[in-house]
């Protein structure tokens, strides 16, 4: 009945402390071979290195078995 969220991923969602959120299921949603993950300029300023190296590559190869 409850929801938590940090204030990171409410103000990515555009959300206020006391607004109401409905999660809702997206029931079949295939598995795909390729995504595309595409940074957003202001959110990598002064970040320097391989993007996908560093943050793509630790994730999916622990979420996933590739």
């Amino acid at each position: 009945s409850n929801v938590l969220m940090n204030k990171v991923v409410r103000m990515n969602l555009c959300v206020r402390f006391a607004d109401v959120v409905t999660v809702t299921s997206c029931g079949d949603v295939p598995y795909r071979k390729r995504v595309y993950i595409l940074p957003i300029n202001n959110t990598i300023e002064g970040v320097t290195g391989n993007l996908f190296d560093v943050y793509l590559t630790p994730y999916f190869l622990e979420a996933y078995d590739l």
